[in-house]
Formats: structure tokens, C-alpha cells, sequence
């Protein structure tokens, strides 16, 4: 079962959940940063937001293979944690 959670979390460190991904994107117009927790989601779900966060699709993918590792990397625009259970 899929499930999701999505929150902004403003410059002054206040964290505030929100109803959809859609939601977080737009709080971040006035600062801040969005945490967007996926669990056992589909790759469809997924790949709406490698636009409006300027992710590379392999990063997507690498979430729906079997023989990835947990792993945290940094990007100029982003931080990719992959976490496999």
C-alpha cells in the first residue's frame, strides 16, 4: 500500500505538513525547503516531480531497483536519500 507525507519546512525552521506534493512546491515560493516521504509508491507518482524539482530521471528509477543500497547524495539543487526496506 502506498503511502505518502508531505511537508515545508520554513527558514525559520517551523515544520508544517501539508496535503500534497503540489502543496510543499508552492510553500517554498517564500523560502524554505520541502521533505517529500514516499513509501512503497509507484514510479508514476514519482515521476511528476522530476520536473518541478529538476531531478534526473535516473534518480527515479534507482528507487524501483532491487539490487539498490541506501545511500545519500548531494546535487547542486537537492538532497537524494534513498532509503531500501
Amino acid at each position: 500500500m502506498s503511502e505518502s507525507w508531505f511537508y515545508h519546512i520554513s527558514q525559520a525552521g517551523k515544520l508544517a505538513r501539508v496535503a500534497t506534493a503540489d502543496a510543499a512546491l508552492a510553500a517554498t515560493k517564500d523560502g524554505g525547503f520541502v521533505w517529500l516521504h514516499y513509501c512503497q509508491t509507484t514510479k508514476e507518482e514519482l515521476s511528476h516531480l522530476v520536473d518541478p524539482l529538476g531531478l534526473h530521471p535516473l534518480s527515479i528509477e534507482d528507487c524501483f531497483d532491487e539490487n539498490q543500497i541506501p545511500r545519500l547524495k548531494t546535487f547542486s539543487e537537492y538532497l537524494y536519500h534513498l532509503q531500501c526496506l
